[in-house]
């Protein structure tokens, strides 16, 4: 099932990871890295992967929001009781609190995966962190928390606690109705 779920988006990952390191690889300052004698390694493992990886993270933050709705059919197919097929379960029997508790769910859990994706760019591209450029500006969410990695960290724990709090009751009574 894991493999059927990330071999939907596996080629695509490898082809824009591809063609952002190639992009990279051609910047100035990846010709004054080599001007300095760096050697390969060293100049696409410190300089250039770093600064690829941001369209990489936000690609695979959309996919890992997604796969909690796409999982439908991969959990019809394989027998797996999960909440795809829990959803699948309310909308043939029209019990609506289990459609709107588990499409409020993924909603929350795709808002949550945006933001730690938002929250990552502050740290793998250093123009994101100020004092740079100004034509480029931080993100929005990763311009309030520049200043402390803690509060970051406590925003995310605080979103974590909110969909747990708010998908407790549809899993519970899911939980208990299985019984």
């Amino acid at each position: 099932p894991a493999i059927t779920l990330g071999t939907y988006s596996l080629a695509y990952i490898a082809r824009v990871t591809r063609s952002s390191m190639l992009e990279t690889l051609s910047q100035p300052y990846i010709a004054a890295a080599r001007a300095k004698g760096l050697g390969n390694a060293a100049i696409v493992l410190k300089h250039a992967l770093k600064n690829s990886l941001v369209p990489v993270v936000t690609l695979i933050g959309l996919d890992l929001g997604s796969y909690l709705n796409g999982a439908v059919l991969t959990e019809t197919i394989f027998g797996w009781d999960g909440l795809g097929r829990y959803a699948l379960d309310g909308i043939m029997k029209r019990d609506y609190p289990v459609i709107m508790g588990v499409v409020l769910f993924g909603a929350v859990v795709f808002v949550i995966m945006n933001l730690i994706v938002d929250l990552s760019y502050h740290f793998l591209d250093p123009r994101m962190r100020g004092g740079g450029n100004a034509d480029v500006r931080n993100t929005p969410v990763a311009h309030y928390f520049s200043g402390s990695p803690a509060a970051a960290l406590a925003a995310m724990v605080l979103a974590l606690l909110l969909t747990t709090a708010l998908a407790a009751p549809v899993i519970t009574r899911y939980v208990i109705k299985q019984d």
